[in-house]
């Protein structure tokens, strides 16, 4: 069962770059979410032929990801939100900036890839819900949504709340989860559960993009 949705998950993975495509009818970065949507589209490729087929190394590719991951989910909320008070975001561009440093410095120092991925993920989580508090606080202010199953952004915020709430105890405990084998395959199945329903909402957000 576990195999099965991860393999969904993967080829979900690469559906919203072609909706994208099929939508807009060019390689446009107008909308914020595209940069994600790019991101979903590579992650998938590479997992799938990288990790799964070729059985390459990934220790570099998931030291990398968060890098990239980080930058697309920024510019998804500050295009979208565009804040008024900019400083807010200039913080936590720092302190990404500093977390992710910290991050590559204990993997190279102690040869470990489940704490960096911990302390990053954590890191990611916060920016996601203070993000999707904006965006709901900017909603109940300007009131100029009539209907959010029709909105776009309504499905990716969703998504990233659903993924990122429920995957943050998977990375935060991996350490404990793979040293002692607890419930390994369950944790691991809500973090493939969890990214399946991101991508399946990233679809219908795509979807609707030209419907706002």
């Amino acid at each position: 069962m576990y195999q099965l949705f991860l393999y969904i998950a993967l080829f979900i993975g690469i559906i919203p770059f072609w909706v994208l495509i099929y939508k807009n009818r060019e390689f446009s970065f107008k909308q914020p979410i595209v940069p994600f949507i790019w991101l979903t589209f590579i992650a998938s490729l590479y997992e799938s032929v990288g990790t799964l087929l070729l059985q390459l190394d990934t220790s570099y590719w998931f030291r990398f990801y968060p890098l990239v991951e980080f930058s697309a989910l920024y510019y998804f909320f500050y295009r979208l939100i565009k804040p008024k008070n900019k400083a807010l975001y200039g913080v936590f561009l720092v302190l990404f900036v500093l977390v992710y440093g910290y991050s590559i410095f204990y993997w190279k120092k102690y040869d470990d890839t489940l704490f960096p991925d911990a302390i990053t993920t954590t890191f990611l989580t916060l920016f996601v819900f203070f993000g999707a508090i904006q965006w709901v606080k900017n909603l109940f202010e300007k009131m100029h949504i009539s209907n959010l199953w029709k909105n776009d952004s309504f499905y990716f915020i969703s998504g990233f709340t659903i993924y990122y709430s429920s995957t943050f105890l998977f990375f935060l405990l991996s350490d404990l989860i793979f040293s002692s084998n607890l419930y390994y395959y369950d944790y691991s199945f809500v973090n493939v559960l969890a990214t399946l329903i991101l991508r399946v909402l990233l679809i219908i957000g795509v979807w609707n993009m030209n419907r706002n």
